[in-house]
């Protein structure tokens, strides 16, 4: 899949500031429709630009946009249907990472939440000592 854009191919209006770092141009498109759905441009429910129409309105091809999408497919943000489009069915999540304990109490609580099935902190201490 090509990545590199030739200037002659940007179509008019096409956003200048995502498509001029040495970063992939896949992986700027990426964090363009993030954005556009983390700012509320691109709302659940509602069905984005055709793949055409964003190749179009970049200067990328059909391909790159492909790539693009199918990254946030995978990601759980974006659902293609065949004949219907590309429909936005979640919002990113805000932080990538999951907050690390602090003790063995708070991570003894976070697993009740998590794991139905936790260790007894007492038999599980005596145990490993």
């Amino acid at each position: 899949m090509s990545t590199k854009r030739s200037a002659s191919k940007k179509a008019k209006g096409a956003p200048e500031s995502i498509l001029s770092s040495a970063t992939p141009i896949y992986v700027q498109l990426i964090m363009h429709f993030r954005h556009q759905i983390e700012s509320g441009k691109w709302r659940v429910g509602e069905t984005i630009p055709t793949l055409d129409e964003l190749a179009k309105s970049f200067g990328v091809t059909r391909a790159t946009v492909r790539q693009a999408v199918g990254f946030l497919q995978r990601e759980g943000l974006l659902n293609s249907r065949r004949g219907r489009g590309t429909t936005v069915v979640a919002t990113p999540r805000r932080s990538l990472w999951q907050e690390l304990p602090n003790s063995w109490d708070e991570l003894v609580r976070a697993s009740t939440r998590h794991c139905p099935l936790t260790m007894n902190r007492r038999n599980s201490v005596d145990s490993w000592t």
